[in-house]
C-alpha cells in the first residue's frame, strides 16, 4: 500500500511537471511564432526597401544612360552644325570676295562695313581705305540726296530693297556709273544692315550716250541732223 501510494504520488508529480513543460512548451512555441512573424515581417520590409533601392537605381542608371546618350548626340549634331555652318561661310567668304561685281555692307547711318575686291577697283580704293567711309562721300553730287532718302525710307517702310542707276566718283575724281541694287537686311535682335550691289556700267551709259548723240547729229560736222529738226 505504501509503494502505490508513493506510485501515485509520484505520478501526480510527474503528471504535474509533464503540464508545467507543456504550458511552457506552449508560451515558448508562441513567443517562438511571434518572434519568427516578427522577423519575416522585418525581412519582407526590407526586401521590398532594398527592391525599390534597386528599382531607383536602375532607373537612375537607365536616365544616366540616355541624358549621357543625348549628350552625346547633341555634341555630334552640334559639330556637325557647326561645321556645315563655318564651310556654308567659306563658301559664301569666296563667293563674295571672287564676285565679278561690287558688293559691300553698310550700317544704317552709312557707314561701310565691308567691301569685296570688285567694290574698291569700281570706286579706284582698296578694301581698308573704303571701310568707315561713308557712302554718300563717294556718291556723285547730285545722286547723294536721293541715296540718303531711299536708305532712310528702307528703313521706315514695309520694303526692305530698291535698285537704281547712279553715278559715283572715283578716288582719283573721274566718274564711272553704277546699277546699284540696296537691300535692308534685318536681324532678330540686332541692329540691320545693308547689302549693296552694283555693277559698273559706264561703257553702256558712254554706249546709249553716243547713240543718243548720232541719232540727231551727224557724226562728221558733229552738225543737227533732219532727225534733230
Amino acid at each position: 500500500n505504501a509503494l502505490e501510494a508513493d506510485n501515485a504520488r509520484g505520478r501526480t508529480s510527474f503528471q504535474q511537471v509533464e503540464e508545467a513543460v507543456r504550458r511552457t512548451k506552449g508560451v515558448f512555441d508562441r513567443a517562438s511564432n511571434d518572434r519568427i512573424e516578427e522577423v519575416k515581417s522585418s525581412l519582407r520590409q526590407a526586401a521590398a526597401e532594398a527592391l525599390s533601392l534597386l528599382a531607383l537605381t536602375i532607373i537612375s542608371l537607365h536616365l544616366l544612360l540616355w541624358m549621357n546618350r543625348r549628350r552625346i548626340r547633341t555634341r555630334r549634331q552640334l559639330v556637325q552644325v557647326n561645321h556645315e555652318l563655318r564651310a556654308s561661310e567659306d563658301r559664301f567668304r569666296h563667293a563674295y570676295e571672287s564676285a565679278t561685281v561690287g558688293m559691300g555692307m553698310f550700317s544704317l547711318d552709312g557707314k561701310v562695313l565691308s567691301a569685296n575686291r570688285m567694290a574698291a577697283q569700281i570706286l579706284g580704293y582698296e578694301i581698308g581705305e573704303l571701310v568707315g567711309m561713308k557712302v554718300s562721300d563717294f556718291m556723285a553730287p547730285e545722286c547723294r540726296e536721293d541715296h540718303l532718302e531711299r536708305i532712310e525710307s528702307l528703313a521706315k517702310s514695309t520694303e526692305n530693297s530698291y535698285s537704281t542707276e547712279r553715278r559715283v566718283i572715283r578716288k582719283d575724281g573721274t566718274a564711272a556709273w553704277v546699277r546699284n541694287s540696296v537691300t535692308l537686311l534685318k536681324f532678330d535682335g540686332q541692329v540691320g544692315q545693308y547689302f549693296s550691289i552694283s555693277e559698273e556700267i559706264t561703257k553702256e551709259k558712254v554706249a546709249n550716250e553716243r547713240l543718243q548723240y548720232l541719232a540727231k547729229f551727224d557724226p562728221v560736222t558733229n552738225l543737227p541732223n533732219l532727225h534733230a529738226f
